[in-house]
């Protein structure tokens, strides 16, 4: 996440490439059309939601006395305009119903409420079909996590089992469980199938209603990452007489609840050979109220 760790896992499902994989956060689109990856820059803070100024306002563009588009053909400095008018004719051509049917998405109109945002939304995230008759897209009420990177959620009440007070113990303990070529203390050390589903997920932009995504399906490929990158690390340094040297990592991206190291990158010393050896197996770490655990090992 960069934003894509959690995302990278998430878009795994798609969804996971989280994430976090939900590193970078580029929001996985929830059907293949086209959108990209890259959110254009949003409206500042203190012009109306989806108000264009009138110095900035374009010729074949209808706008209302607010300075909101409601027809018309929207330019772009870069890719494919914004048709307006192709969005209210077909307007019912998109809807999302959530997975557990609480939650329907559709394609607002001029006059609604969420038409100004619902423009927001188009504007910041762009498609190739954006020009392209009888195109439309539902509203995601929820876009803006994309852009924040987390999505803003109640606490979830459930503290991180086990795992280390401090990253260098945790480190430490994944040496000494490596070295020992002992894949279930690794795992032991790793986040839970229980705490990615209450403690994770949940902040997550991929697990908002609108992407019809189940945290199941990240779960599954999430612990197969887990799995695999503990065997790689075994493969590289069971037996070996390593004690740990640094540890450096990219980012720390903060989810309101929890924080992922990203990126990490841990040196080893063989005290036999006095060789050092990079460990890249172990790609984040997480921390919750001071308590840290791997988040995810991969191959």
């Amino acid at each position: 996440m960069n934003r894509n760790v959690a995302l990278a896992l998430v878009a795994i499902v798609l969804v996971i490439g989280v994430v976090l994989y939900f590193n970078g956060t580029s929001e996985v689109p929830s059907e293949s059309d086209g959108v990209s990856e890259t959110a254009e820059s949003p409206t500042p803070a203190d012009e109306p939601v989806g108000a264009v100024p009138e110095a900035q306002q374009q010729p074949g563009v209808v706008y209302d006395e607010n300075g909101i588009a409601i027809g018309g053909v929207e330019p772009r400095p870069h890719g494919n305009p914004l048709n307006i008018d192709n969005i209210i004719e077909y307007h019912e051509r998109h809807v999302i119903v959530s997975n557990d049917s609480r939650d329907t998405f559709t394609v607002p109109l001029p006059g609604d409420d969420e038409w100004a945002d619902y423009l927001e939304m188009r504007r910041a995230f762009p498609s190739m079909n954006d020009n392209s008759e009888g195109y439309v897209r539902a509203y995601d009420p929820e876009w803006r996590s994309v852009l924040k990177g987390y999505r803003e959620v109640p606490e979830p009440g459930m503290e991180l089992f086990g795992g280390a007070g401090t990253l260098r113990e945790l480190v430490e303990m994944v040496i000494d469980e490596v070295k020992d070529g002992n894949q279930i203390g690794l795992v032991d050390l790793a986040l839970r199938k229980e705490e990615f589903e209450i403690i994770c997920w949940p902040s997550f932009p991929q697990a908002r209603p609108y992407t019809l995504a189940f945290w199941e399906d990240a779960w599954r490929f999430h612990y197969a990452n887990l799995i695999s990158g503990s065997k790689e690390g075994i493969d590289q340094l069971k037996g070996r007489n390593i004690v740990l040297d640094s540890i450096a990592y990219g980012e720390i991206e903060d989810f309101q609840h929890f924080e992922l190291y990203n990126d990490m990158l841990i040196r080893v010393k063989d005290l036999d050979t006095g060789e050092t050896l990079e460990i890249e197996w172990v790609n984040s770490i997480i921390e919750r109220n001071g308590i840290f655990k791997v988040f995810l090992y991969k191959n």
